[in-house]
């Protein structure tokens, strides 16, 4: 594994069969990681996500596809007991800002951190404000919250949006 991976998923078997792997790889090198980022490319609304295949997936299916996930690469388990899930969310996806209602379906945080916009996009903006949010929290380190400012800058909107999971404080972000 060279850091990142590409998963192209038609139906929701294959996307399963991802969350899968992924989850095989991290724990082959977990001791080198610090989070997991996942991004999603896809169709969306308010209430999930469409696969290729035409299958809705509303966020409570995610959200136990997720469940499962973080459960396998288990959980970062904080100083006062709460279970957080070591796993960043990024959703270059339509309203894929409305994903953050994942966190109410069970105690732990599903995600330590998610990003995406907050109504309907165009697949050029989209990619131009998250080569941006890459380029600046990976290559120059700038953090969440700068990241999140330019992204939005530059595409000259305010859609993208971050959220940092349940009771948890990450001043990066806020």
């Amino acid at each position: 594994m060279n850091g990142y991976e590409l998963f192209s998923v038609s139906d929701i078997e294959t996307f399963r069969i991802a969350f899968k792997l992924i989850a095989q790889n991290v724990k082959n090198i977990k001791e080198n990681l610090a989070a997991i980022h996942i991004h999603f490319s896809m169709h969306g609304t308010k209430e999930g996500l469409f696969l290729s295949d035409k299958t809705f997936l509303n966020w409570k299916m995610f959200y136990e596809i997720l469940k499962n996930f973080n459960d396998e690469i288990n959980y970062v388990i904080l100083p006062s007991g709460m279970k957080v899930a070591p796993t960043y969310l990024a959703f270059s996806v339509c309203d894929g800002f409305a994903a953050k209602t994942i966190k109410d379906f069970g105690e732990e945080s599903p995600y330590t951190s998610l990003i995406g916009p907050i109504k309907t996009v165009e697949w050029s903006d989209s990619l131009l404000a998250f080569s941006i949010y890459y380029h600046n929290t990976i290559l120059k380190k700038l953090g969440t919250k700068k990241a999140l400012i330019n992204m939005n800058e530059i595409i000259g909107n305010n859609i993208f949006q971050a959220d940092p999971g349940k009771e948890i404080i990450l001043t990066d972000i806020k």
